[in-house]
């Protein structure tokens, strides 16, 4: 067993290496500051809305994470329990309120940017000029 992985995770990182391809580049020449403004129209910074928003995904993607560590964990103590059923059954509770929690976050995940969604196209913006932004292809 040792062998194998002394031989296949080196093989593994050389194929990633060598197998990787050529990214074709733009080259942005000229005055690019306003770039964003004018395709996107000027995204409002001090918008309570918007700060709402930022604060619900992130809460939403910790509580993501902590539910996803929750379903390792329980699987881990079902991996070794070694038979006691007593562990068994925790574990398998543990794995069950776990998934039906991130069932929940995602959901409500969906429907909070649902919300924010239409608060923002409410309150109107973007549409500008997207203009020429001088890019060539080298």
């Amino acid at each position: 067993m040792k062998s194998i992985k002394i031989i296949i995770i080196p093989l593994l990182l050389i194929s990633a290496l060598l197998l990787t391809t050529n990214c074709l580049a733009f080259s942005v020449t000229g005055d690019i500051s306003s770039f964003g403004t004018r395709v996107y129209g000027a995204a409002p910074q001090n918008n309570l809305v918007v700060w709402i928003a930022l604060i619900i995904k992130a809460l939403f993607g910790f509580l993501g994470v902590l539910f996803f560590a929750l379903i390792v964990y329980g699987g881990f103590m079902y991996m070794t329990s070694m038979g006691k059923d007593e562990q068994i059954k925790k574990a398998k509770n543990i794995i069950i309120t776990a998934v039906i929690g991130l069932a929940i976050i995602l959901l409500s995940y969906a429907i909070a940017t649902y919300i924010m969604n239409l608060l923002m196209s409410s309150m109107g913006g973007g549409g500008g000029d997207t203009g020429d932004a001088n890019v060539q292809i080298q």
